[in-house]
């Protein structure tokens, strides 16, 4: 899935795995919310592709565990990891 139309559109965007097809490819969906929105899109993200089962793309690593974390809507930045 391709975001980069989102940037042109000043919105922000995420594509986050989520399961496989019945023929085995690779399902996935993309969030977008307004500019600026980057933290909680990214904290729903992280949570939907934890509650997928799926691993760390193809590298066959399994996902680190899932800490819950609190949403505050005027924070501005996100963590990298």
């Amino acid at each position: 899935t391709y975001t980069n139309f989102v940037n042109l559109l000043d919105m922000c965007g995420i594509a986050v795995p989520t399961g496989k097809r019945d023929d085995d490819l690779p399902m996935s969906v993309t969030l977008l919310a307004a500019a600026g929105k980057d933290a909680l899109t990214a904290t729903l993200a992280s949570e939907l592709h934890a509650a997928s089962g799926l691993g760390l793309g193809a590298t066959g690593w399994a996902m680190p565990a899932f800490a819950a974390k609190s949403f505050d809507p005027a924070d501005d930045l996100i963590e990298l990891v």
